[in-house]
Parts: structure tokens; sequence; C-alpha cells
């Protein structure tokens, strides 16, 4: 399985993230797992044995303007994955990942990008989490990081994995 993880975009939320990173490796340690960040995110992720690939996404380079995110949309399709994480919660997240022909698309449901994702999770209230970085970990995780009820059992479940069993090591 090949799955592509869409990072988040400010430095403090990405390390929020790592838990549920190493959870998705740790469930699906044969995928490939890549990982798209700007730059200056990207770097937290090095080192960490979460991904076999950082993919640079610069918004204000290569891949700048509609003509780049198509660009960025190209290269990603050309590369066939099966599943993309979107912990971004951005529409152009949802967008890149619709337009890249990725099959699964899994985020929160929210920014109007509903109709992109294919499985979509419920965005908890603000009241009950202090951050955007705090309810990622949390919503996807369960209340407590690197529980079995996990972002991981929405993965199981999605059309993909059904059909070549769940969690399956490669032969």
């Amino acid at each position: 399985m090949k799955i592509l993880i869409r990072a988040t975009n400010w430095v403090g939320d990405a390390i929020i993230a790592l838990p549920a990173l190493r959870a998705v490796r740790g469930r699906f340690p044969e995928a490939t797992i890549a990982i798209v960040a700007r730059p200056y995110v990207a770097d937290i992720y090095r080192g960490q044995e979460i991904c076999d690939e950082l993919i640079a996404d610069d918004p204000k380079g290569a891949h700048a303007g509609l003509s780049g995110r198509e660009r960025l949309a190209k290269e990603l399709r050309a590369r066939k994955f099966d599943v993309a994480l979107l912990l971004q919660n951005a529409f152009d997240a949802a967008w890149l990942a619709w337009r890249a022909g990725i099959p699964e698309r899994i985020g929160y449901a929210r920014d109007g990008r509903s109709l992109l994702l294919t499985s979509r999770i419920a965005v908890p209230s603000a009241a009950k989490y202090r951050s955007t970085s705090s309810f990622t970990i949390r919503s996807y995780c369960g209340a407590r990081v690197g529980s079995t009820h996990c972002l991981t059992n929405i993965m199981c479940n999605s059309k993909s994995e059904k059909a070549r069993g769940c969690g399956r090591k490669k032969r």
C-alpha cells in the first residue's frame, strides 16, 4: 500500500502530530509512506523513521499558483498513492489529493472540502479542544495517543484495505 500524508503547515502542529504518524507507521510497517510538507516543516520529519520519502510543497516557488498546484498534483498522480491522510485542514489539501487521483482521501469534514473526501471525520467542538493540533491527535487517535482506537482503524475500514486484508504484511 502507498500512503500519502499531507502534513500541517505549522511547526508546533507538526511536532504534536508525530505520535499519530508513528502510529500509522506502526500499523502499516510494510507500506510506502510519503509526507508532503512545506520546506520549513519537512525537517521535523527527517530521521523520525515515520516515512520513506519527504515531498516538498513549495507554494512560493515551484508549486505557486494554479499551474504550480496542478504540477504538484501531476507529480503525486504519477506515484499512484492508494490513500491520502490529510492532517492539514485546508481545502487545498483535499483538492490536491483529489486532483492526484488518490482513491481514498481521509480528513476533517470542514472548509467546504467534504465532497473531495472519501472518509470524512467530524470536527470536534472548539470548546472541547484548545487548538487545532490538539484535536488533530485526539480525533485521529482517540483520547489516548497510541490507543487502539486510532486513525489506523479508519484506514483499515477503507475500501482498499478491506480488499487486501487490513494490516497484512507483504510476502
